[in-house]
């Protein structure tokens, strides 16, 4: 109702029709009004209500709000070049490569070192002797030497002694004895990538064909890791040994995803070694192996 009749020219029944309307128009506003209240009480409780953060729930930290950085201000000994004794506006203060007054350290010990020096002036051909010369920088450039396996090749002979008969084996040293082709230092790469960086069967395969050059298939890898795993087993009762005669023992479970199925994790660790326990089931784990 826009305007307001005139009351004057109204009978009985049009004046108790229109305060009706009136009455159901105000109780309409009225309901809405309440509605709106418990809203704006609601936004402003959810607005005290601190936000979710990594910290605080299980986000991801990559949705973290970075905080600004200032940028860095200019230190004084950039507005002393070409005060009375200080370097030519030519001269660089030697540094390596990277942001104002920081950057990369160098190497105390480069294995090799370029002294790269112009012999004449670039504009007109004048020959430059030493002393015309300041140094500009001084930097490293970074390389990884080739990579490739070193294969040691192992002819081992056997002989038949001529007085008994008997058949003699050569020794081989350490480490080259007759099995699987790969050595220790392979075996702890291929652990260390698998179970410290997660990476596939394949994906490690691959990467040890691309990266360094050598050819191991999935099931070579699977092996290595076995045996791994054989070699660590006394280590392991070692560390439970000592765990078993500590006054003091630390303890935690949950739960962990292997080979697609659940199963659960307990750790126990005390000042000096921790061990991780992962059984199909809490009815599996006896608590004394």
């Amino acid at each position: 109702m826009d305007l307001l009749p005139k009351l004057d020219g109204l009978s009985h029944a049009e004046k108790d029709s229109l305060l009706l309307a009136l009455w159901q128009e105000a109780r309409a506003l009225q309901r809405v009004n309440a509605r709106l209240e418990k809203r704006v009480s609601e936004l402003e409780a959810e607005r005290r209500r601190p936000g979710k953060t990594p910290r605080n729930s299980s986000l991801p930290p990559s949705t973290a709000r970075k905080p600004n950085t200032n940028p860095a201000e200019p230190s004084d000994e950039a507005g002393a070049e070409g005060a009375e004794g200080a370097e030519p506006a030519w001269a660089v203060r030697v540094s390596s490569l990277g942001r104002a007054g920081g950057g990369r350290r160098l190497h105390p010990e480069p294995d090799q070192v370029v002294v790269a020096r112009p012999m004449v002036c670039a504009h007109c051909s004048q020959p430059l002797s030493e002393a015309d010369q300041r140094l500009h920088g001084r930097y490293d450039k970074l390389e990884l030497p080739p990579i490739r396996p070193v294969v040691t090749q192992v002819s081992r002979y056997q002989a038949r002694c001529p007085s008994c008969s008997a058949v003699s084996l050569a020794p081989v040293p350490v480490g080259l004895e007759p099995g699987s082709p790969f050595g220790s230092s392979i075996q702890g790469l291929a652990t260390y990538l698998r179970y410290g960086h997660a990476i596939s069967y394949e994906r490690l395969s691959r990467l040890l064909g691309e990266v360094f050059g050598l050819s191991i298939s999935e099931g070579a890898v699977s092996g290595l890791l076995l045996e791994a795993k054989t070699r660590l087993e006394a280590r392991v009762q070692e560390a439970l040994s000592r765990l078993r005669v500590s006054e003091l023992i630390a303890s935690d479970e949950t739960s962990a995803r292997v080979s697609g199925t659940n199963s659960w994790e307990w750790v126990f660790h005390n000042e000096s070694v921790c061990v991780h326990v992962v059984r199909p089931s809490r009815v599996s784990w006896s608590g004394g192996d």
